[in-house]
């Protein structure tokens, strides 16, 4: 449901926020960014496939939005 699709959007930020602080590599600093795509099980999704496919598309729209970020499919 919906608080599930917040749950999971607020650790994807959570995600994203540890992840894309800078670190030290080899004496440089550097950053990673990341996409995520979210896909609860709601009542129309009738398989892990669907389920698996609704979240790499909203991943892909992720990243077109930019690094760093996140969407729900």
């Amino acid at each position: 449901g919906t608080r599930n699709i917040k749950d999971a959007a607020s650790v994807a930020q959570k995600i994203n926020e540890i992840i894309s602080a800078p670190f030290n590599l080899d004496e440089k600093e550097t950053r990673i960014g990341i996409s995520i795509g979210i896909a609860c099980y709601t009542g129309d999704t009738s398989t892990l496939d669907d389920l698996v496919f609704r979240a790499d598309k909203a991943m892909y729209e992720a990243k077109l939005a930019g690094k760093n970020t996140y969407r729900v499919g």
